[in-house]
Order: C-alpha cells, then sequence, then structure tokens
C-alpha cells in the first residue's frame, strides 16, 4: 500500500540531499507529517493548501516501512498522519505535479 505526500520542489530537493523530512512548517505545528491517501484527497490539500504554489512534486510513499503507532489513519476522511521523521527510502515515486 502507498500514500501521498506534496511537497515544494525547494522541500523536495531538500529531501533527497538529506535523506530524511520532519516536515514543513504546518507538519511541525501539527506535531505530525500530513499526508494522503488518495489522489483525491492530493488534490483536495493542493486546492486548499498549495492553490498558487508553482513546482510541486508529488511523493508516492511506501507504507509498509512505517510501524502502526507511527502512521496513523485520522479524522473524518481518514487522512493519514506520520509521527515520525520520514525518511527518503520509503518514496516509491518522486513526480511534478501539475495541475
Amino acid at each position: 500500500m502507498h500514500i501521498y505526500k506534496i511537497l515544494t520542489s525547494v522541500e523536495a530537493s531538500s529531501f533527497r540531499a538529506s535523506g530524511f523530512f520532519v516536515g514543513n512548517a504546518l507538519d511541525r505545528k501539527s506535531g505530525f507529517i500530513h499526508m494522503s491517501r488518495t489522489l483525491d484527497q492530493c488534490s483536495q490539500v493542493r486546492s486548499k493548501y498549495y492553490k498558487d504554489v508553482p513546482d510541486l512534486r508529488l511523493l508516492t510513499i511506501r507504507t509498509k516501512t512505517f510501524p502502526s503507532d507511527e502512521l496513523k489513519y485520522e479524522g473524518i476522511n481518514a487522512y493519514p498522519h506520520l509521527y515520525a521523521v520520514l525518511p527518503y527510502t520509503s518514496v516509491i515515486k518522486d513526480e511534478e505535479y501539475s495541475r
């Protein structure tokens, strides 16, 4: 199974270089890394948080790399929340996320 993470190109470049991602400002404020379960959820997140942000990346993340106590599906729409550092080794695909 897999989930998705939207990043700016700058965030994605830093993630690739360091090998891990501790979250953006919203993630750190929330105490977990926000993810999406489906491409439809990605679209909703993009419209709400990244409406006018150019150069986005969509990362596909392998879920089996996380223990169940670190990856939780929460809220009415069961968005995945990662309560851990995201290692780049869990990324299956890193692609441009265009409209």
